[in-house]
């Protein structure tokens, strides 16, 4: 063995550590120092080499590291000249709409929100007709806004926000005083406005048949003292009012505004949350109907119980407003009256109006005959000889419950999901009168009523 000479060795360290600027650079000599008190069997001066060619390297990733990091730190001083703090965000946000345009292309497609309680737009199809009549687009728009991945999240945000700036709409809801949220009032088309009312007159005409008709309005019609400041919402009323003068001599239109518009204040008429009629307004535009539906309810008896006390609709959640949940009422009628609802496509039968499994779903609106149907049968055990066809929306289901102890038969039909042959049905089913029961915005909108009511038989023929 052969022993070094300490100062020696030290002074030749010396040369290979030209600084020892760092901790670490401190750190590798005393290393350094450590492994090469003695030389064993080994020549120093292959060892220092080997071990200069580490620290070199050591030395050459600590630079590089400092070169990465001083540029990705430059990226976030505008004062830097090579990226400005607008290009970074703007290249984040482009990378984070890509990202969501990605997973809303390969997330499949959604068919029904239940939480809007509606269809959801599907891909369009791509035809010559679409695309000259500038429809395509429209529907590609549509479909994506529809489609787009976390919808609801994004609306909620967006909405909170605006609700911090003061801003009193949303996704086409306003919210007004007290937490009511109002749906805006369509304008409807003029040729859909004349096909519907041709689909009534039609009705009546061919059938001979008393037909009557009652269209609601909307919350946003009645109660107008809790409607925000400057809101543009449509007038309703010219028209219902159209409607009305539009129909042959022999309908009736029954007419429900003034008594929704001098209710007692303290009755909640429409859901906060929901573009629905509460049960209390269904009572209140029954009572308004009865005489011209030749009820008479003077003796009728009501008990009512809260089912639900946390039921947020359709406007918060397309809003996104938070406001508090509405209360879910359901009247029961004190009679001896028994009845059957049959759902025709489902080949389900059940002894309630009600389905109360409904209440742990989104739509708990839904608790009303589970929904909306195609066909709805009830057959009762009423003394009542009368057969009734209501050709009715979702205001309907919250009603009809009033008018089970007046009639022997009634039959429901939405038009928006029938495609039997409704002429052939009141044959079978051998009914006598005809109510329409719509909300107004839903009416004047619906393009399948005049389909569905239009006699198909000579239609075929034709």
């Amino acid at each position: 063995m052969k022993f070094i000479n300490k100062k020696s060795k030290n002074k030749e360290i010396k040369n290979l550590y030209p600084s020892y600027g760092t901790p670490r650079d401190r750190n590798e000599k005393l290393s350094f120092d450590n492994r090469y008190k003695f030389d064993d069997k080994k020549s120093f001066s292959t060892d220092a080499e080997e071990e200069q060619s580490r620290i070199n390297n050591i030395s050459i990733r600590n630079k590089t590291g400092k070169r990465v990091s001083a540029h990705i730190m430059s990226i976030f001083r505008p004062e830097s000249g090579s990226h400005t703090a607008e290009e970074v965000i703007g290249l984040f946000v482009t990378i984070f709409v890509v990202l969501l345009m990605f997973a809303s292309a390969v997330m499949p497609d959604k068919s029904f929100s239940a939480k809007e309680n509606r269809m959801l737009t599907t891909f369009p199809h791509l035809t010559k007709e679409s695309v000259a009549e500038g429809t395509y687009m429209k529907d590609m728009g549509d479909y994506a806004a529809d489609q787009f991945f976390l919808r609801n999240m994004w609306i909620s945000l967006r909405t909170n926000y605006r609700d911090i700036l003061g801003k009193y709409d949303s996704n086409g809801v306003y919210k007004g005083a007290n937490d009511y949220l109002f749906e805006d009032v369509i304008t409807p088309k003029e040729d859909q406005f004349h096909k519907n009312v041709y689909a009534v007159n039609a009705l009546a005409i061919e059938t001979g048949i008393p037909v009557k008709v009652l269209v609601a309005p909307d919350a946003a019609g009645v109660l107008t003292d809790y409607l925000p400041k400057y809101a543009p919402i449509r007038d309703q009323n010219k028209d219902i009012d159209r409607l009305k003068e539009s129909l042959v001599e022999g309908i009736d239109f029954i007419d429900v505004r003034d008594g929704l518009k001098t209710a007692d204040p303290k009755t909640q008429l429409y859901y906060r949350t929901d573009h629905h009629w509460t049960t209390d307004g269904a009572f209140i535009a029954f009572s308004e109907a009865a005489a011209a539906l030749n009820i008479d309810k003077s003796e009728a008896k009501y008990t009512y119980y809260a089912i639900a006390n946390d039921f947020s609709g359709t406007l918060a959640a397309k809003s996104g407003f938070a406001v508090k949940d509405d209360t879910i009422k359901i009247f029961e009628d004190n009679n001896d009256v028994q009845y059957v609802v049959e759902y025709t496509e489902e080949a389900e039968k059940a002894a309630s109006l009600y389905d109360l499994k409904k209440l742990n779903s989104n739509d708990k609106y839904a608790v009303f005959f589970g929904g909306n149907h195609a066909q709805v049968k009830i057959k009762t055990t009423s003394p009542s000889e009368r057969r009734l066809l209501v050709i009715k929306d979702s205001y309907a289901n919250s009603f009809v419950p009033f008018l089970i102890p007046y009639y022997r038969e009634i039959v429901m039909v939405d038009p928006r999901y029938y495609y039997g042959n409704m002429r052939k049905m009141m044959k079978s089913e051998d009914l006598d009168e005809v109510l329409f029961l719509y909300n107004a915005n839903t009416f004047f909108a619906d393009t399948s009523m005049a389909e569905v009511t239009a006699d198909q038989e000579i239609s075929e023929v034709s």
